[in-house]
């Protein structure tokens, strides 16, 4: 078999061919055939080992010579590049000097994505359009496609997001006509996170997650399948709907093949919201502190564990875990990398809102509502939902109810949970007023209680709160939460 031959076939990404090719060569060509090395890479990455894959193709093109090294160096790239090793895929694409007229296109693609990456979106659309031109004057579907897709990933980094999904779409559909069944999940992929991240519509990103998972199933690609069925599962958690979330846990969890998705940040979070939703704040907590300590989590999503860690710890009530859970998220919130994933930049503002909803829930609105900047609360939405009570889930956006909810079961335990100092319901009706700073007739007057009458109480409330003075006991009150 030629290196064309297995190129295209693994191009294509079907489990079945890629297979089918491999058994034409015998045990120790497997070993040294670059057209076999390329194959077992393939099957590795379908079978979701992508570090074997990267392994096989890097020794592979060490060793080979042109044209071969051209065709195993384009399928090494995308796998450097979405494991982050962005120095290496540029090193092996500049390496390249020569790759012929039929594989020019997408290295330029390739170098459209790099640069996307690096931050340079002048050269990036440059060689982006470069790439769609060579592409279309070779007329060939499948490379035209692989272009595409290569170009909308870039744009997608760029954060044009017009015409990432003009180029996606346009990739997807031409897969799909050929057969590239994979090449069309990962095309999907980007049309979901626009959805998700930037339109905020649930429906148009379960659409594209579930055309994810459709054609990862129909090209036995296991893992992919669970990128999107993690997805859906994602948006589930998201919008509150429990019983596809429940739906999709059964089926995730019923197909012991690949066991990824368990690690996934989106599954895990998933898993935590629910437990919540339900009460069960110690599990969710668990789930996020053993979230937030992996080695590979950004720093938006190590923000939005401890804005998640922050609010189990209001519903019980452990104010010092609390502050310290708070502190940190408005700390990391605060810093801005550049460039910025759209997944990054979602979870950098939910973190904040979350960490923010768990000090008005505390009884520190003042820090609570001051923390929502125009950058984070643009609208002032949030600001308007959010009350010591819990959120309005009549005017949460679709894709954060899943979080108002949340939020609500915290505000419902901590109301169970909170410390009252023994005081009884008459005192805490008369220690809710002090903070207006009225006098004591005018409270008395509200009440319909004598002056003494309140003043004793005022006294009582005092040494149950074992402070001196008004201020004190306003200051303790705050402290305990009684104000929430």
């Amino acid at each position: 078999m030629t290196i064309e031959s297995a190129y295209a076939i693994a191009t294509r990404g079907v489990l079945a061919e890629v297979q089918r090719g491999l058994d034409v060569f015998s045990t120790s060509q497997r070993m040294r055939d670059p057209a076999a090395l390329a194959l077992r890479a393939m099957r590795s990455v379908l079978v979701g080992d992508v570090p074997t894959a990267v392994a096989v193709l890097r020794r592979a093109a060490d060793h080979a010579h042109e044209p071969v090294r051209r065709y195993l160096v384009d399928l090494l790239v995308p796998l450097l590049v979405s494991t982050e090793q962005l120095d290496d895929a540029e090193r092996y694409v500049n390496a390249e000097t020569d790759v012929g007229e039929e594989m020019d296109a997408p290295y330029l693609a390739a170098r459209s994505v790099i640069a996307a990456r690096r931050g340079d979106d002048h050269s990036s659309a440059q060689y982006g359009a470069d790439a769609i031109a060579a592409a279309r004057i070779l007329d060939e579907p499948f490379m035209v496609a692989r272009v595409l897709q290569r170009v909308s990933l870039a744009a997608f980094f760029r954060g044009d997001y017009a015409a990432a999904q003009e180029w996606a779409l346009e990739a997807a559909r031409a897969y799909e006509r050929v057969g590239a069944y994979r090449s069309a999940a990962h095309a999907y992929s980007v049309l979901y996170a626009i959805a998700h991240g930037v339109i905020g519509s649930p429906d148009v990103a379960r659409l594209y997650a579930t055309r994810i998972a459709t054609n990862a199933e129909r090209c036995g690609d296991v893992s992919l399948q669970h990128v999107g069925l993690v997805a859906q599962m994602e948006i589930a958690a998201e919008a509150a709907d429990e019983r596809r979330l429940n739906s999709l846990r059964v089926r995730l969890l019923s197909n012991p093949v690949n066991e990824q998705f368990r690690e996934r940040f989106s599954f895990v979070l998933a898993e935590a919201l629910s437990n919540m939703w339900m009460g069960r704040f110690e599990a969710a907590h668990a789930m996020l502190l053993n979230l937030r300590g992996g080695e590979t989590r950004s720093r938006p999503e190590r923000a939005l564990c401890d804005a998640m860690l922050a609010l189990c710890a209001v519903a019980l009530w452990n104010l010092d875990d609390v502050r310290r859970y708070v502190r940190s998220a408005f700390s990391t919130t605060a810093e801005h990398a550049d460039p910025e994933s759209l997944y990054d930049a979602r979870r950098r503002q939910v973190a904040r809102l979350m960490a923010a909803a768990a000090s008005v829930l505390t009884g520190d609105a003042a820090r609570g509502y001051r923390s929502l900047s125009h950058r984070f609360d643009p609208n002032g939405l949030f600001a308007r939902i959010v009350s010591a009570g819990g959120m309005d889930e009549r005017q949460t956006p679709e894709l954060l109810l899943g979080y108002a909810r949340a939020v609500n079961a915290v505000a419902g335990a901590a109301a169970a949970n909170r410390p009252k100092a023994g005081l009884t319901p008459a005192e805490m009706q008369i220690l809710r007023a002090l903070p207006s700073g009225t006098t004591i007739n005018r409270i008395a007057f509200d009440f319909g209680k004598s002056p003494k009458t309140v003043e004793r109480q005022v006294q009582s409330i005092y040494g149950k709160l074992h402070v001196s003075n008004r201020a004190q006991a306003v200051q303790r009150a705050r402290e305990l939460g009684i104000y929430a």
